[in-house]
């Protein structure tokens, strides 16, 4: 696929809400085998890099460094991987920020960005009117494990009244495109961790908006119902085709000066055994695996991951999750015929 090109009001309204002044903070940022290219507003996929192995691409999203190349997993074609924040109930609801290259940014305010060759840290805040209600960090860096980085999240409420209502007054939303390399556009994806108490919404579609309170199944480029039983449920190996990962998240409203923090994980590494086993090292619940095409053959140079610790789930114990080529297949067989209406939705 070409990149989508979305010239639109979101983009007019994200240049207007940060400011005249151009977006120059950004970073590539690698501990030697993950590479990471880091915008100001705390999501991936940042141009300047070296070509991809693939040789298709040199804006950097996650990559897995090899002897044979650079191995790229969301940087080609649409780059949709982002995040978002919003308010839900009280005195600030419906404040929202949000930041994805494709998709669209909006109301993110006041970035901070700083980076060293290793680490990458973004802080912006949202507003309600004119008043600022939530400060939101990304703080990259190398986890324990050289297959992962992690990304330290941190929400605090900067207000003066407590943000949102109940469990889920405070929402979280990240959205990625899987397009692995080297068979971009077409890859097998797995979704784990099921239930989990701040899992509100999941889906295999990369396209979504990253704005938390848009809906995951419909509108734009997003139709999660075009694969059967992606939908708020795990799956494994499902495809191939081309898809990805979004997870919504509901945590508990913030009283004035409380904070929300977590860990997300982004990585890879040459097989599916050695990223499921760095997913069960650093204590992950919840997670997306991306595979190539070729994933039921043992034949991909790189297979990446997506996880999330802090999130009211049970830590994944990598050995009880099954070698699923047998399902992998069946689901090829189960997403068949809704497969070439969304590939030509894809097309530029």
């Amino acid at each position: 696929m070409k990149r989508r090109l979305l010239v639109s009001a979101a983009a007019v309204l994200a240049a207007a809400v940060l400011g005249a002044q151009a977006v120059s903070a950004q970073a590539i940022i690698t501990n030697g085998t993950i590479k990471l290219g880091v915008n100001e507003l705390g999501h991936l996929n940042l141009g300047g890099g070296v070509l991809s192995a693939q040789g298709t691409t040199t804006t950097v999203g996650l990559r897995l460094l090899t002897g044979t190349g650079e191995y790229e997993s969301t940087a080609d074609g649409c780059e949709c991987e982002g995040w978002g924040v919003g308010v839900s109930g009280g005195t600030y609801d419906g404040a929202t920020g949000y930041a994805n290259e494709s998709a669209g940014t909006a109301g993110l305010f006041t970035p901070i960005f700083a980076s060293t060759a290793t680490t990458a840290t973004s802080t912006v805040r949202i507003r309600s009117g004119a008043t600022d209600v939530l400060e939101v960090t990304h703080e990259y860096r190398p986890s324990a494990v050289a297959a992962l980085y992690e990304v330290i999240v941190t929400i605090t409420n900067v207000g003066t009244e407590t943000a949102g209502t109940g469990a889920s007054g405070i929402r979280y939303r990240r959205v990625m495109d899987w397009d692995i390399e080297p068979t971009a556009f077409n890859e097998f994806v797995t979704l784990a961790g099921w239930p989990a108490a701040n899992l509100i919404g999941s889906s295999n579609d990369g396209f979504c908006s990253a704005d938390p309170f848009t809906d995951r199944t419909s509108g734009g480029f997003c139709s999660a119902t075009n694969y059967a039983g992606s939908l708020d449920a795990n799956f494994d190996r499902l495809g191939s085709d081309d898809h990805g990962a979004l997870f919504d998240f509901g945590f508990d409203a913030l009283a004035p000066g409380a904070s929300k923090t977590f860990t997300t994980f982004y990585g890879a590494a040459a097989s599916r055994a050695a990223v499921l086993a760095a997913l069960g090292a650093v204590g992950a619940e919840v997670y997306s695996i991306g595979e190539c095409a070729r994933a039921v053959s043992g034949d991909c140079p790189a297979t990446f991951a997506y996880g999330f610790k802090g999130v009211g789930g049970t830590p994944i114990d990598p050995d009880a999750v099954p070698e699923p080529a047998t399902m992998g297949l069946l689901a090829l067989g189960l997403v068949g015929l809704a497969a070439g209406g969304y590939r030509r939705r894809k097309q530029s």
